[in-house]
């Protein structure tokens, strides 16, 4: 619907510049804004080409707004601007194309007495252009925009032959529905009745509507309410699918219980009765009861050794019912005395010590006897040297046991004493002064040293 609107109001403009394209007034405004040239509304002015900046005004006859509308017949380009009542610029276009036989409208808010300006530029091409307030529309063509129908009013507009505006809108009333075939929204069930309607073929809204009559239950299987059992009649319903109304009801008589196998309740101890019971086979119900006599006492085969017997101790063995374990009778075992072992050397004998030996029960351990080992005496080993002897001190040797380690003898080495080297001369003799000779112990290094007589002079004297 929107876009029919614009096609009618691009038309419409269309028709507007073509019809007054020839009887458009010329005029050349202002230069300077306090020069404007005095417009009036419902005209359509042509600016010359190449007039460049031209200044116009006009006085608002009514509060609300100003359209100033600009046409182009050949492709035009815009350079404008706007200014309020004190001269102050409020808008500006620079060089806004309009295409070809189109129409451009500017719209400003006014107020009724004050005075408006605007320039226009006009370069190569001339510019048409006129003013409208709100009070001062050409009434043009008048179009439908919207046509009614059954559920929405049309709508009908009046348009300004200059500007294109709308001036006046009237609301046209809606048409008659048209109706169409009867349908079934709703079927009837036997609870509910249905629905059959008219709608309207335009808008879908319902213009009558019929009832339709409540249809048969529909029977569903008989169900069973109350199961039958061994001591309770069953019970069973038959009713409507749709809506659950009862249509039929049945009894079926209780089929009594069937026995099955005897259980036992409790069993029979060697001392205590027992008992077993007899139960329906369907309910689980008790039937009937018996008593199951008591089993006695049976002796086990094995006697069980609770004790047993040891060296010197009895023992004792039991004898326990098979089934309840109680003790049915007792016997002793003899004792089986003790048995010798082998000797344990408790400790062993030294050179100087004596040692023990112990025999021991080789069931319970007990001491059986006891032995004293004499002790065995030192065993002498090879001569060691503890100190070798030196030139002026004398050495020792000794002899230890082999098994304890202790000395048994000990001997003194005799000393060594010194054995020197032959002298060698350290310092040799002269006429004027002795010389030195010295010797050493080849084994300790001990030092000898003795003078060595000047060399006699000649005749006494050299």
């Amino acid at each position: 619907m929107k876009k029919l609107v614009y096609v009618l109001i691009a038309m419409l403009f269309l028709s507007i510049i073509v019809a007054h394209a020839d009887d458009a007034k010329v005029v050349t405004g202002g230069q300077k804004i306090e020069d404007a040239l005095i417009i009036q509304s419902g005209i359509i002015y042509e600016q010359p080409s190449s007039t460049g900046e031209r200044f116009y005004a006009c006085t608002a006859t009514s509060s609300g707004n100003i359209v100033i509308s600009f046409y182009a017949i050949p492709q035009a380009d815009i350079k404008y601007k706007f200014y309020d009542d004190k001269g102050n610029q409020v808008d500006r276009k620079d060089w806004y194309i309009i295409p070809k036989n189109e129409q451009h409208s500017l719209k400003y808010e006014v107020q009724k007495g004050k005075t408006y300006y605007f320039m226009i530029y006009t370069s190569n091409n001339a510019k048409r252009f006129s003013i409208c307030f709100d009070d001062t529309h050409i009434k043009g063509n008048v179009k439908t925009v919207r046509e009614p129908t059954c559920s929405l009013d049309g709508l009908r507009e009046t348009y300004c032959q200059l500007c294109g505006q709308v001036m006046a809108s009237e609301e046209l009333p809606k048409v008659a529905h048209v109706a169409g075939s009867e349908k079934v929204v709703s079927e009837s069930t036997c609870l509910q009745k249905g629905l059959k309607v008219t709608e309207c073929r335009v808008c879908g809204e319902r213009l009558s509507s019929t009832e339709l009559p409540l249809t048969d239950h529909v029977r569903g299987q008989m169900k069973a309410i109350a199961p039958v059992t061994c001591t309770e009649k069953g019970y069973g319903e038959q009713r409507c699918t749709v809506c659950s109304t009862l249509l039929a009801s049945e009894e079926a008589p209780a089929f009594g219980h069937k026995g099955g196998e005897w259980v036992v309740t409790k069993a029979a101890t060697c001392t205590e009765k027992g008992e077993k019971s007899r139960y329906c086979q369907v309910c689980n119900a008790l039937m009937e009861t018996e008593t199951i006599p008591e089993l006695g006492h049976t002796a086990s085969v094995a006697w069980l050794v609770e004790r047993e017997a040891t060296c010197t101790e009895k023992g004792q063995s039991c004898n326990y019912c098979q089934s309840c374990g109680i003790l049915l009778s007792t016997a002793s075992i003899a004792e089986h005395g003790h048995v010798a072992g082998t000797w344990v050397t408790e400790r062993a004998a030294t050179c100087t010590a004596d040692g023990i030996r112990v025999q021991y029960c080789s069931q319970c351990n007990a001491t059986l006897e006891q032995e004293t080992v004499s002790a065995y005496g030192h065993s002498a080993g090879e001569w060691t040297t503890e100190r070798e002897a030196v030139c002026t001190q004398s050495g020792q040797r000794v002899k230890k046991c082999t098994v304890c380690g202790a000395v048994i003898e000990t001997q003194e080495i005799a000393a060594l004493g010194h054995e020197y080297t032959e002298w060698e001369t350290i310092i040799e003799a002269t006429k004027d002064a002795e010389g030195e000779k010295q010797r050493h112990c080849i084994h300790c290094g001990d030092t000898q040293s003795q003078a060595i007589e000047k060399v006699a002079k000649v005749l006494g004297l050299f």
